[in-house]
């Protein structure tokens, strides 16, 4: 198996690429929070927040940021490339989406809202999912070929194509 090529621009790629993926993917929820927000004189209100989030969104946000571990993980690649820590990331995309589903199921079928403990607890896995999801994008990009040795490589590929036929 192939050492891990991680260097400085994989960790900022992988940032890049989940911060506009979590910017989007929560622009209901704090797209919302600053609408609200732009009616009052408080911008910052962490009652505002929590009203956003008493229904169990981060749960389900927290899950949905999880979800794309397991074609990561699981996706064929070349056989000297296999995504390290693969059982480990899909044990723990199990285990904290499986808890999150019962939390959320016993939420809505009981019509409850979630109490301010269980708020912070939702924030807790919500902060564990991006982290877990970061690290696995650090290692699924470091498994992918750098773009311009690619682009070079296929290049000198073509070059010495068109010089054969000469």
């Amino acid at each position: 198996m192939q050492d891990l090529n991680v260097n400085f621009q994989i960790f900022k790629n992988s940032f890049i690429e989940l911060f506009y993926s979590l910017m989007i993917s929560t622009l209901p929820l704090w797209g919302l929070y600053f609408f609200l927000s732009s009616k009052t004189s408080d911008i910052f209100s962490l009652d505002r927040f929590f009203l956003l989030v008493h229904n169990g969104e981060l749960f389900i946000y927290a899950a949905t940021t999880l979800a794309p571990i397991f074609y990561l993980a699981i996706k064929d690649r070349e056989e000297n490339k296999r995504f390290y820590f693969k059982h480990f990331f899909i044990w723990v995309t199990l285990i904290i989406t499986i808890f999150e589903t019962i939390i959320i199921i016993s939420q809505r079928t009981n019509n409850m809202t979630i109490n301010q403990p269980w708020i912070n607890v939702s924030i807790g896995f919500y902060i564990t999912s991006v982290v877990i999801m970061y690290f696995a994008l650090v290692i699924h990009n470091s498994l992918m070929p750098d773009p311009s040795n690619t682009m070079r490589n296929s290049e000198n590929d073509f070059l010495e194509q068109v010089n054969k036929h000469r």
